[in-house]
Order: C-alpha cells, then structure tokens, then sequence
C-alpha cells in the first residue's frame, strides 16, 4: 500500500482503499504552519535530550 493511503473498513460493507489528505496542508490552515514547526523543533530537542541523558546513564554505569 503506498503512503498516504488508508483502507476502509465498515461492517457489512466491503473493504476500500482511501486516499488521505494531511488536513494541516489544506488553504485554511496556513495560520498554523509557523506554530506546527516550532512544536517540531521542539519535540525534536526534548527527544535528543532525552537520548543524551539516557546515554550520559549507560556510560556512568
């Protein structure tokens, strides 16, 4: 199945193949394109912080 694509399952119904449209792409939510990057960022620097203290942790041991 390639990316961007969903099967549909519904009782009694057979099953479907969709296409997904990433909602934060469409024209009404260009508003939060500069707020979804920051929270990217972010999320990026609590995971590599994480990595380093998790690392910091096996190399005291």
């Amino acid at each position: 199945m390639r990316r961007g694509a969903a099967l549909l399952l519904a009782t009694g119904m057979p099953v479907a193949q969709i296409a997904l449209c990433p909602w934060y792409e469409e024209d009404t939510m260009v508003h939060i394109g500069e707020q979804m990057k920051a929270e990217e960022r972010a999320i990026t620097e609590r995971a590599v912080a994480v990595y380093k203290a998790r690392v910091a942790d096996r190399d005291g041991r």
